[in-house]
């Protein structure tokens, strides 16, 4: 598989990020729930189960997870755009919005937060993919 292992660095960095879903997952599931909204509290602790599961196989060092991790950091080169112009230029009575807003969270201030995350998840998938051409540099073709 052309795909190395991550370094302990960028494993660690990607399983920080997976945590971090985790907990996000978690939270807007027990706001659902709290607002009656059990079915977005079941899809929510699904959500955080799954990127639990991620975690823990990309924290292990599972090339698979590795190359899953790898697609979806990748992906959030356009989450962090999509976040930064929907901040910039998006309207606040979106159905993403309304959902937000229903479950008590600050759909602006949930923007900006994904920007962040989106940024960091980036930077991470820029790191993994120079250590991934260095290594495979250094091994020859």
């Amino acid at each position: 598989m052309w795909a190395s292992t991550f370094s302990k660095g960028v494993r660690r960095s990607a399983t920080v990020l997976w945590g971090v879903g985790v907990g996000l997952a978690a939270t807007t599931g027990v706001l659902a729930v709290a607002h009656s909204r059990f079915g977005y509290g079941f899809l929510y602790a699904a959500i955080a189960t799954a990127l639990g599961a991620m975690a823990v196989a990309t924290g292990r060092g599972n090339r698979r997870a590795e190359v899953v991790t790898l697609v979806l950091l990748g992906s959030q080169l356009f989450g962090a755009a999509g976040a930064a112009w929907e901040l910039a230029y998006g309207a606040d009575d979106t159905a993403k919005a309304r959902h937000l807003h229903d479950l008590g969270i600050n759909y602006r201030l949930a923007l900006a937060g994904n920007l962040a995350f989106s940024t960091l998840a980036s930077a991470v998938f820029v790191w993994a993919m120079v250590r991934l051409v260095r290594t495979r540099r250094h091994r020859g073709p």
